[in-house]
Formats: structure tokens, C-alpha cells, sequence
């Protein structure tokens, strides 16, 4: 059955390929980023697939007035898909007050703002969907990511406590926890390309793959989505022996 799909950040990486994916299940998408050029073109290309309707929004989600004006004139929405974010590779102490606010601005309170303006009619309709893309960042913390750590644990606690508080209501709330994966993601986080040159990219994981699992999520009770399995396990382990998983987060994951 087709939904609409609203997608934040679909202008490119994770959140073009969900676009593409949505489109050839045929459903109708709301497009959002701040790219217009780089947006029509998924949105033509989504059409090209077998979207049923592509709308594009081009926004900047960091202006929450602007944001706001746009929620109140946004048709119905079925599923969200709170995929907007960036990431700065930086020691804390080298982030600015002004880096760290953007990051927060972004990953978390643009997220929290459209889930609680879509919230209310998908309430009473008594269906809906919030999908969130996290990210393993959430689960497990590494050295030059202190505020991209903290805002997708904050964006996890928002999405775990929305699942406790919408239970019985009729809609679910899904996070997805992807690994590192081979998008423009790193052209903000990692300019000169050394995290990537030492992490290798057969370690990379494929964002088309991560968008069709994403898509298939779509009207199932899915809790979560953790890729690769070997970080969803260190992930699991990490509460049990926190000093080893200090040791091995240090010698193994710290690529930065």
C-alpha cells in the first residue's frame, strides 16, 4: 500500500538512496534538504523509479522558524524519516560553541521539532511511523566524535522514550544504526580522508543496502536496524566489561 514518506536530508548519501528505494515501492515522498539542484535531481530520479508523487522541499532544517512555517503547511504525512545530520571528526576541546550547536541544531532538535508536529495527526489517525537514523556513534562512543557521539545518544534516548510513550497508539518507532558508510557524510566529518584511508572501504558499508533494509522497515514493528553485526555485538557487550570496551574501542575503532 502506498504511504507518504516525508525524508529529511534527501538530497544525497543515506537519505537519497531511501528516497530511491521508497520510490521504486511505489509510495509518495516529501523531499527536504538544503540543496535544490542536488534535491531535483533525486526527486527525478525517484520519479524515473516508480514514486507514485515526489514533492521537494529545499530547507534548511537549522532554522527552526523557517521549519516551522513549513510543518504547518505540510499535507499528511504516514512515515517519517528523520534522516538529516553531520558529523565533525575534532578532539571536544577543538569544536566550537558554534560547531557543537549546529551538530545539536541538526542531529537531534530538528528531529525532535518535526516528530512533535507530525505526531498529533498521525495520533489521531491512530497510525504512523517515526524512523530515526542513528548511528553506532549512539551505542558506542570513540575519541574525535565526543559531539556526534552525543548527539545521536541523545537522538536514541529521544526515539527509545517516543516507543515507550506511543505504545498502543498505533505507531512505531524504528532506529537505524549504521556503521561507517561510503557517503558524502565524509566530506564534512573527514575533509581530508585519512579515517577512510585507515578504516579501508571494505569496511564501508554499502548505504544502498542500509536504505533497502530502511524501506523494508516500512509498516513492520521493526525496533531497530544495527549494521555491521560485529558493532551491534561490541554494542551489546560494551555494558558488560566497560573497561575492555574502553581498551577495545581505543586499540580497534579509534581510526580517526
Amino acid at each position: 500500500m502506498s504511504k507518504t514518506l516525508l525524508i529529511t536530508g534527501a538530497s544525497a548519501g543515506l537519505g537519497a538512496a531511501i528516497a530511491r528505494h521508497a520510490a521504486a515501492r511505489g509510495h509518495r515522498l516529501l523531499l527536504t534538504a538544503r540543496r535544490a539542484d542536488a534535491l531535483q535531481q533525486v526527486a527525478d530520479s525517484c520519479r524515473q523509479t516508480g514514486a507514485a508523487e515526489v514533492t521537494i522541499y529545499p530547507l534548511d532544517l537549522a532554522d527552526s522558524a523557517a521549519v516551522a512555517a513549513w510543518l504547518a503547511a505540510l499535507p499528511p504525512v504516514d512515515v517519517l524519516i528523520n534522516n538529516a545530520g553531520f558529523g565533525l571528526f575534532k578532539e571536544a576541546t577543538a569544536c566550537n560553541d558554534a560547531e557543537n550547536s549546529a551538530m545539536l541544531r541538526l542531529n537531534v532538535l530538528a528531529a525532535m521539532q518535526i516528530s512533535a508536529a507530525l505526531l498529533p495527526p498521525m495520533q489521531a489517525r491512530g497510525s504512523g511511523q517515526l524512523i530515526f537514523i542513528a548511528s553506532q556513534a549512539g551505542k558506542i562512543a570513540t575519541p574525535k566524535a565526543a559531539v556526534y557521539a552525543a548527539s545521536k545518544h541523545a537522538l536514541l534516548g529521544y526515539a527509545n522514550a517516543l516507543r515507550l510513550e506511543l505504545r498502543g497508539s498505533g505507531i512505531t518507532v524504528t532506529t537505524v544504526n549504521p556503521g561507517p558508510m561510503a557517503t558524502p557524510f565524509f566530506d564534512t566529518a573527514d575533509p581530508g580522508g585519512s579515517y577512510q584511508e585507515k578504516l579501508g572501504r571494505f569496511w564501508l558499508l554499502d548505504p544502498e543496502r542500509i536504505a533497502a533494509l530502511t524501506v523494508a522497515a516500512i509498516d513492520k514493528n521493526v525496533r531497530e536496524i544495527n549494521r555491521p553485526r560485529l558493532m551491534e555485538i561490541a554494542a551489546r557487550l560494551y555494558p558488560l566489561v566497560p573497561r575492555l570496551g574502553d581498551w577495545l574501542t581505543v586499540k580497534f575503532f579509534n581510526r580517526k
